[in-house]
C-alpha cells in the first residue's frame, strides 16, 4: 500500500509540471534569415516548426528548421522543399522561402492549423480525394509519400481543405531506377523502415518494393481512422482491399483507389439489380415453362433466354456499373493449352481446371459445332469468347469467367449453364437491351452472380453477394 501510494504522489506531481524535454532552438524574437520568430509550434522528429513573420513584407508563414545535423536528415528537408517549389497541387503547402541561417536549413510555408478528422460519408469522400490529390501528384513525380497520417494533414483556413504535409520522407519509387536500391531493411530482427505502425504498409518494415501501392494502404487506414474503425459497408470493402498486407491485392494506382471511392455507392445498387434480376429469372422461367421438358418432376433449371427488362430504372442500375481490375496474379496463358479436349461422337469437350489461378487468355476465342467446356473452380478465367452452333459453356465450384466478348446473344449463341456459386461477368456488354440479355441456365439463383460490365474482381463480389444472400436465407428459415 505505501508502494502505491508513492506512485499516486508521484503522478500528482508529474500532472502538475510541463513535461520534460529539450527548450526550443530559438527565442521569441530571433530572426532567421528575414523571418522574425513569433511563437514555438511543435517538434517533429528531424525540426522545429515557429510561427514566424517577415520584417520585410510583414506576412507570417510557418517556419520549419532542421535540428539534426546528419546527411541525410539534410537531403531529406532539401528534398521536401524542392517538391514544394516544383509543384502548383494545391494539396501541398504553399512554399514561401528556403533557405540557411547560422549553419540550419530552413524553410517556410503557409500556415496551416490542425484539423480533425471527418466522419461523414460525403465529408469523409471529399476530404480523402483531396488528401489523394497530394498523394497522386507525389507518384506523378516519381516519389512515394511513405507517411500518410491523421497528424500529417492540416486544415488550410482560407479554403477549409486539407493539406499533405511532412513530404521529407518521401522517397523515390521503386519503380523508378534512384529508388530501386533504397528500400528498407531489417537489422537484428528490428525493422529499420520509416512511417507510422498502423497506417504505413508492412513492406515498408520488412524490406519490400516500396510502390504507389505502399500509399494506397495509408490512405485505406485514413479512410478507417475517419470512421474510428467502424466504417460502414460501402466503405468497408474499400477499406479490406486497400490494407491488404499483400501490396499486390490493393488498388494498384490512387486514381482506381479514388474511383472505388467515388462508385462505393455501387455496391448497393448492384445488389439491388440482383434482387430485380432474380425476380426477371423466375418471370422468365414461367414464360417459357412449355417450351422445354423437365420431366414432370418440377425441377427444371431456371432458364434466363430472352429476358426482357421493361423497368428502364433496373436497365440503368445494370448499365451504371464500375470497371474495375480484375483479381491480381494474372496468369497469361494460350486457349489451346488451357485445358483437354476430346472429341466422342463429333462432340468437343474441354475439360478446364482453374485450381486456384487466375488465367486470362489475350486472343479472342470463336467456338463452333457442338462444343461443350466445362470450367471448374475455384479460380478466375479471364478471355473472350463466342461461339456459333451448339457450344455451352458449364461453371462450376466457384468458377469465375470474365467475357470479354463484344457479341451477345443471339450473334453468340453459347448457352451458359452456371451452378456451384459461380460468377459470370459480360465485360463488354455493359448495356443490356431490354429485349435479350444473354442465353444462360441456373441451377440454383442463390449461388449465382451475373454481372454486366462490372465490378470484375471475383472475390469482391462474391464477398458482397453471396453473404448478403445467405444472411437473407438464414432469415428465412429463422422465421
Amino acid at each position: 500500500m505505501e508502494s502505491s501510494d508513492r506512485d499516486v504522489s508521484l503522478e500528482r506531481f508529474l500532472a502538475g509540471h510541463a513535461a520534460f524535454g529539450p527548450k526550443p532552438l530559438y527565442a521569441p524574437g530571433t530572426m532567421v534569415g528575414d523571418w522574425k520568430v513569433l511563437a514555438f509550434l511543435g517538434r517533429g522528429g528531424s525540426g522545429e516548426v515557429y510561427r514566424a513573420e517577415n520584417i520585410l513584407l510583414g506576412t507570417t508563414g510557418a517556419l520549419k528548421v532542421l535540428v539534426r545535423g546528419d546527411a541525410k536528415s539534410r537531403d531529406r528537408f532539401r528534398l521536401e522543399a524542392r517538391l514544394l517549389s516544383g509543384s502548383v497541387c494545391t494539396a501541398f503547402p504553399r512554399l514561401c522561402a528556403y533557405g540557411e541561417s547560422g549553419g540550419r536549413p530552413y524553410v517556410v510555408t503557409e500556415l496551416l492549423e490542425p484539423m480533425e478528422l471527418p466522419e461523414k460519408d460525403t465529408a469523409v469522400a471529399g476530404f480523402i480525394e483531396k488528401v489523394c490529390d497530394g498523394v497522386a501528384e507525389l507518384h506523378r513525380l516519381g516519389y512515394i509519400h511513405r507517411d500518410v497520417k491523421p497528424s500529417n494533414i492540416m486544415l488550410r483556413p482560407s479554403t477549409g481543405e486539407p493539406v499533405l504535409i511532412d513530404l521529407g520522407l518521401a522517397k523515390a519509387s521503386s519503380d523508378t531506377p534512384a529508388g530501386r536500391n533504397s528500400t528498407a531493411s531489417v537489422v537484428d530482427g528490428r525493422a529499420a523502415g520509416v512511417g507510422t505502425p498502423g497506417f504505413s504498409a508492412p513492406e515498408q518494415f520488412s524490406g519490400g518494393t516500396i510502390a504507389p501501392p505502399a500509399d494506397v494502404h495509408a490512405l485505406g487506414a485514413l479512410v478507417n481512422a475517419c470512421f474510428n474503425g467502424k466504417p460502414p459497408r460501402c466503405w468497408a470493402r474499400i477499406v479490406r482491399r486497400s490494407t491488404s498486407s499483400i501490396p499486390a491485392q490493393r488498388y494498384a494506382t490512387v486514381d482506381r483507389f479514388v474511383a472505388a471511392v467515388r462508385h462505393r455507392h455501387r455496391a448497393g445498387r448492384l445488389a439491388a439489380a440482383a434482387a430485380f434480376l432474380s425476380v426477371a429469372i423466375l418471370g422468365a422461367t414461367v414464360w417459357i415453362a412449355g417450351t422445354r421438358a423437365d420431366g414432370g418432376d418440377g425441377k427444371m433449371p431456371h432458364s434466363i433466354l430472352d429476358i426482357r427488362i421493361p423497368d428502364s430504372e433496373a436497365r440503368r442500375i445494370f448499365q451504371d456499373t464500375s470497371s474495375e481490375d480484375i483479381d491480381t496474379n494474372v496468369q497469361s496463358v494460350a486457349w489451346d493449352g488451357l485445358g483437354d479436349t476430346t472429341v466422342t461422337n463429333g462432340l468437343k469437350i474441354t475439360r478446364i481446371s482453374l485450381q486456384r489461378r487466375n488465367l486470362k487468355v489475350e486472343d479472342p476465342v470463336v467456338l463452333d459445332g457442338r462444343h461443350d467446356v466445362y470450367i471448374a473452380g475455384p479460380g478466375l478465367l479471364d478471355a473472350d469468347i463466342s461461339g456459333s452452333g451448339e457450344v455451352s459453356i458449364h461453371l462450376a465450384r466457384n468458377a469465375a469467367f470474365l467475357n470479354r466478348t463484344r457479341i451477345g446473344y443471339p450473334e453468340s449463341s453459347v448457352m451458359y449453364f452456371l451452378g456451384g456459386e459461380s460468377y459470370v461477368n459480360f465485360v463488354n456488354l455493359g448495356q443490356p437491351s431490354d429485349q435479350t440479355v444473354c442465353n444462360l441456365v441456373a441451377t440454383d439463383l442463390s449461388d449465382v452472380i451475373v454481372r454486366f460490365g462490372g465490378p470484375l474482381s471475383y472475390g469482391e463480389a462474391r464477398e458482397e453477394e453471396f453473404r448478403r444472400r445467405r444472411k437473407n436465407r438464414a432469415m428465412a428459415r429463422g422465421r
